[in-house]
Order: C-alpha cells, then sequence, then structure tokens
C-alpha cells in the first residue's frame, strides 16, 4: 500500500526532513548502518491516530522493546530459553534439568542447587530471575530479547 502525496510529505516532516534541519545525517530513514527505532501499529495513523500510543512493535537500537506479532511465550520457547541460561549461568541456575511449572501466570524453573527461579510471565513476555536469598524478583526484560540471544527464535 502506497502512502498519498500528503502522508509522505508529513511522514518526513516528523523523520527524515527533521533530522536534515538539525544537522544529523542519516536519521529518519531506514537505511544501512542509519540509527532508526521504529514503530509498527495495526491500523492506519492517518485515520486513527490514537493507534500511535499503542504500538504493537517498537525496535529500538537494535532490540524489540514491544513485539505483540509474535507468541512469545510459546512453551517450546520458554523451554528453550531455560534450558539455554541453565547452560550459561550454570553457577546460578543449578542443578540443571528443572522441570517446567506453571502458576498463575507464570511459567517458572526452580534451582534448589542455588535457591534461584527462573521465570517467564504470560501478563508481560518478561523474563524474570528470583534468588530466595533476597526474595527480589529480577525483571531481565522482555523474552523476545532473550529468544535472539539464546537463538531460541
Amino acid at each position: 500500500m502506497g502512502l498519498l502525496n500528503s502522508e509522505t510529505l508529513v511522514i518526513k516532516a516528523a523523520t527524515s526532513k527533521a533530522a536534515e534541519d538539525l544537522g544529523i545525517p542519516g536519521l529518519g530513514t531506514l537505511t544501512p548502518d542509519a540509527p532508526a527505532d521504529v514503530i509498527a501499529v495495526r491500523g492506519n495513523p492517518f485515520e486513527k491516530f490514537k493507534i500511535l500510543e499503542y504500538p504493537d512493535l517498537v525496535l529500538s537500537g537494535g532490540r524489540a522493546v514491544v513485539n505483540n506479532y509474535i507468541n512469545q511465550s510459546s512453551e517450546e520457547k520458554i523451554n528453550c530459553v531455560f534450558n539455554w541460561a541453565e547452560g550459561k549461568y550454570s553457577g546460578a541456575l543449578a542443578p540443571s534439568g528443572a522441570t517446567t511449572q506453571i502458576s498463575g501466570a507464570y511459567s517458572y524453573r526452580h534451582y534448589p542447587g542455588t535457591k534461584a527461579y527462573l521465570g517467564v510471565s504470560s501478563a508481560d513476555h518478561h523474563l524474570y530471575y528470583m534468588n530466595e536469598d533476597d526474595g527480589q524478583l529480577h525483571d531481565q526484560g522482555l523474552l523476545v530479547n532473550w529468544l535472539l540471544v539464546s537463538e531460541c527464535n
């Protein structure tokens, strides 16, 4: 679907033209090596501007900050990340091979040797770590980012 001329002008005014006026080459463009943050929405923001407040995809600094286009919390993907983490962080997640359990919004594994938990929330699709000694739930970020790092995508 192509953009109408007036739509093209509005987008350029907010992106590449603004960058040009500020003397920042490459900003506001989707070209190789250009600094770019990208959002995607379902629908036409020229018809309903409010949808820009709730993007379905946000890429910033080369990482997905929000990604509502994929099911990030499938059992297979969660177990893949847990298995990868057990190998990568064996000192913190021992013994490996724990069974994935589900409680409320969390899929998690308990590691009695290190008194730790690793879990994923289906509410926000974030990966969480908790050590029983401090009892604090530590947000490790979006699962989709860990899928990339662990090559589980």
